[in-house]
Parts: C-alpha cells; structure tokens; sequence
C-alpha cells in the first residue's frame, strides 16, 4: 500500500490552490521569472568579477612593493574580499527574492486580464451569450472591458438595424484556404 497523501491532502490542494490563483499563465510568468533571474544573475557576475579583479590589482600593488606573502596587507585584503564575496551573495539573494515577488505581481497582474479576455471570448464563441467583461480592480489593461464591452454592443446595435454582410462558414473558410 501506498504511503502517499491522497491529492484531497491539505497541503496538497493549497499548493495547487495557490498555483491556479497566482500562476493564472503560467508560461508567461515563470518566463518573466526565468529572464529576471537571468538578468539579476548577470548583473550580479559583472559585480563579482570586478571586484575580484580590483582585490587581484590590490594583490599585485602589494607585491610590487615587495611585501611578504604573509604581511598584515595581504591578510587584510583576503579577509575584506571574503567579506566582500559574502555580502555580495546575500545581496544577489534578496534581490532575487523580492524580484521574484515582484515579477510575480505584476506578471500575475499583466496575464490576469489576458486569461480573462481569452476565457470571456471563448464563452461568447461558444454560448452566444454575451454577459459584461470585468477586470479585477487592481489589473493592468483597464481600459480593455469598456472597449470591448463598446465594440460588441455597436456590432449588436448595427445588426439589429440592418442585415450586415454574410460570414463565412466553416466549410467556406477551407474553401478559400484550399484555393
């Protein structure tokens, strides 16, 4: 027998519950995330390498003044750079964290609307049925329900006034794909 949680698991469906609330795209929003990443990481190296390129110039200024290998400079500058090294890895950390947080925001906020629109158009193609577009409040693309909601009106008033030119059909479609 399996030691498995069953999927009905607390944790289980909280994590699925906050995947399907929060990654409503998730293509879109873990690229984001990924590029970010990507970005923080370069940035981040082109710190580090300078910096151990500065402590190897500081390196040679030392032997160039012909210190010995075991004087306090040296010393001094090993333990500066180790320091350097640790706070420059806690920092790319918490900068990767709340750039995460971040992307996760306002990607969550930029796909949110899209994911609407695509589902609101899908229902409509599907049902006829034609209920207000909605964006949640804090949604960017605020402007995009009015249009749309405008748009389908107009074309429902300009029908109801006079026959408009015939669609194609399905089969028509193919037809003039073929051609």
């Amino acid at each position: 027998m399996s030691t498995r949680p069953p999927d009905s698991a607390p944790e289980t469906r909280a994590r699925k519950r906050w995947r399907r609330s929060f990654l409503v795209y998730p293509g879109f929003q873990l690229g984001m995330v990924a590029l970010n990443t990507g970005v923080l990481l370069a940035a981040f190296s082109a710190v580090g390498a300078q910096a151990f390129r500065a402590f190897g110039e500081l390196r040679r200024e030392g032997l160039r003044a012909e210190l010995s290998a075991d004087h306090s400079y040296f010393h001094f500058l090993q333990f500066q750079e180790n320091h350097l090294t640790s706070y420059l890895l806690i920092g790319a950390m918490v900068g990767w964290a709340l750039s995460l947080a971040v992307t996760l925001v306002y990607s969550h906020r930029l796909a949110g609307p899209i994911v609407r629109l695509r589902s609101y158009l899908r229902h409509v193609a599907e049902t006829g049925q034609r209920p207000p577009l909605e964006f949640r409040e804090d949604d960017f693309f605020q402007d995009v329900p009015f249009l749309v909601n405008e748009a389908f009106d107009r074309v429902e008033s300009d029908a109801s006034r006079k026959p408009g030119p015939r669609t194609m059909g399905e089969s028509e479609r193919k037809e003039k794909k073929s051609a």
